[in-house]
């Protein structure tokens, strides 16, 4: 008897399942007359009597490979879905506190505005904008609109030179609320007309709608 099931003894291991007791057939009358675990943990041990028996592997050798099956089928398995454990938190956030990663084609977006910008191509750079886009920037002013917002990017960097832009974190993330957003970590040299490189750090957030950006945030600092 094994694991409460009667198995008889074969040479070989060819089997098929008898479709009308679920048993399985072996080569020279073998069979098990089990499924799901039982028929697993039979198998195993069908297996280990051969290896005792053959000539060419150790005892030692047998034990080592019996304990080795016998954990592997003896592990649970691991749920592959982590759940989210919900806190609690000190301060309730008035907008969102739960969000989750983004469609990766909006950093592209921004990654292309920011290109045709360093091209000084703001036309194309605009075709990224919502009409009624808001840009909150690093000064703390407001503009509303696609087409100011536009002609800032004309006057601010049309005198400038943009060298060694490099982005340190770019990754989309949607709200709870099915908003869209991009978060950008870039720094860059600002050379001015008269030869000037200063180096600064932004860190910037853009919200889509539709796949138009309609919202920017920006803060900046020098880089050390």
């Amino acid at each position: 008897m094994l694991y409460g099931k009667l198995i008889s003894k074969s040479q070989n291991f060819k089997g098929t399942s008898n479709p009308k007791t679920g048993a399985w057939v072996i080569e020279n009358g073998f069979f098990i007359e089990t499924e799901g675990w039982d028929l697993i943990y039979n198998l195993i041990l069908y297996i280990l009597e051969v290896l005792f028996n053959h000539k060419s592997i150790k005892m030692k050798e047998a034990l080592l490979i019996s304990i080795v099956l016998f954990i592997s089928c003896g592990q649970p398995q691991k749920n592959e879905s982590v759940e989210s454990k919900k806190v609690d938190y000190i301060f309730e956030a008035t907008y969102l506190d739960d969000f989750k990663i983004g469609n990766p084609e909006l950093v592209l977006k921004v990654q292309q505005m920011h290109k045709y910008l360093i091209n000084r191509d703001y036309e194309m750079a605009a075709s990224y904008l919502s009409d009624d886009v808001v840009f909150a920037l690093e000064d703390g002013s407001r503009l509303e609109g696609k087409e100011k917002c536009m002609q800032f990017m004309i006057e601010g960097y049309s005198s400038i030179e943009i060298q060694d832009y490099q982005v340190a974190v770019n990754l989309a993330v949607t709200g709870d609320n099915g908003d869209e957003w991009v978060l950008l970590w870039d720094n860059a040299n600002i050379v001015s007309k008269d030869g000037t490189s200063s180096g600064f750090n932004w860190m910037e957030t853009f919200r889509f709608e539709n796949g138009k950006i309609v919202t920017m945030n920006q803060f900046s600092k020098p880089r050390n």
